[in-house]
């Protein structure tokens, strides 16, 4: 009677058949025909594992078919499998630059700011710990971190042109203020004002710009800049329209702008001694009481040094062009001055406002620089 021979799941690598002339033996021929038996079982299984089906299941597609599959993948406008497997929260989980939310720059906790992603800051609030030392509230708070290194915080803020980070290894560091970074190029103390409700505080280096577009007569324009005693600024002013020409009021010489420290009209508070300068000769000196600094006359555009010290050391002084002399305005006339502020008990804490022509527009720089 036949046998039936029963496969086992192994690989044998033994194979003898019977010489030639030998006597015949079945022994070795079954041998032959079961080994064989056991690497086709061996074989089929591992078909199976590698198709994740029963071996003589129907194919899921052919090798043509895969690589069709695999290019459409490749160039697919999202990034995700055609099943849906594989989605953005997978892939570097702990590192992919997601946004976790908003904070209030004054009330959150910064020392637990620790998810990696980014977070949407605006300003105001009171209590918080780990704040950054910036004066513009609002920004954006970036947060790096690995699986098992340091995490660095990264604030940007809107309108400084400042940026400031610290790293947390074991505890949290000084936050470190660089240049650069941050949203603006320069600051602007009225955004700054206008968000916060404070004049912003310049720091030594820091320039501020403050645009104008005029007014009426009288209106002036706010700095929102804080100051204190001691302090040096140089002031620019630049205008490309003679303030002369759209402003005529008071006898000669006329003070055609005015910074009014805390923005606050002090009659007849201020002097100022000047000459006037001209190509051929030298016209006079002048002296004249002022209810503010004169920043300049005729002339918008004009450069000064600003010095808040002590009361009894504030002064102004000026060096601008004044206005154009001759039937071909092609003379120049200087009219360099020093003013002094007489008020010695005043507290000066806000830079002050600018009375400017109407319909003029230009900007005031101002360049902190002691």
């Amino acid at each position: 009677m036949p046998e039936n021979l029963n496969p086992q799941d192994q690989w044998d690598t033994q194979f003898e058949v019977p010489l030639p002339g030998e006597p015949r033996n079945i022994g070795p021929l079954r041998t032959l025909f079961q080994r064989l038996l056991n690497r086709t079982e061996r074989l089929k299984n591992r078909i199976g594992e590698v198709l994740g089906l029963p071996w003589d299941a129907a194919l899921p597609d052919t090798l043509a078919g895969l690589h069709g599959r695999l290019n459409s993948h490749q160039t697919a406008p999202v990034l995700d499998h055609p099943d849906g497997s594989v989605t953005a929260p997978k892939i570097a989980a702990n590192h992919a630059p997601k946004s976790q939310g908003g904070i209030t720059f004054g009330a959150a906790n910064w020392d637990q700011l620790t998810e990696a992603g980014y977070y949407l800051v605006s300003p105001g609030g009171s209590g918080g710990s780990g704040v950054p030392p910036a004066n513009s509230q609002s920004g954006l708070l970036i947060v790096e971190r690995s699986l098992d290194g340091p995490i660095v915080q990264r604030f940007l803020p809107e309108l400084e042109p400042y940026s400031y980070w610290r790293i947390r290894s074991n505890a949290w560091g000084q936050w470190i203020r660089q240049q650069g970074g941050g949203f603006a190029q320069a600051v602007d103390p009225i955004a700054h004002y206008n968000q916060t409700g404070q004049n912003y505080d310049l720091r030594p280096g820091e320039v501020a710009v403050v645009n104008f577009n005029g007014g009426s007569n009288g209106a002036d324009v706010h700095t929102r800049i804080a100051t204190n005693n001691g302090r040096a600024y140089w002031i620019f002013v630049i205008s490309e329209v003679n303030w002369g020409t759209v402003w005529s009021s008071g006898s000669w010489p006329v003070v055609w702008s005015a910074l009014r420290p805390n923005g606050t009209v002090y009659s007849q508070q201020f002097s100022e001694q000047f000459v006037i300068i001209r190509e051929t000769s030298m016209a006079g000196y002048f002296s004249e009481d002022r209810s503010g600094f004169p920043i300049s006359a005729y002339y918008g555009s004009s450069i000064g040094l600003l010095h808040t010290g002590l009361p009894g050391s504030r002064f102004f002084l000026r060096f601008s062009g004044e206005h154009p002399l001759g039937s071909n305005n092609n003379l120049i006339q200087l009219a360099p001055s020093i003013t002094i502020w007489r008020n010695n008990t005043t507290p000066w804490t806000y830079l002050g406002s600018l009375s400017v022509p109407p319909t003029v527009a230009g900007k005031l720089i101002v360049l902190r620089i002691l």
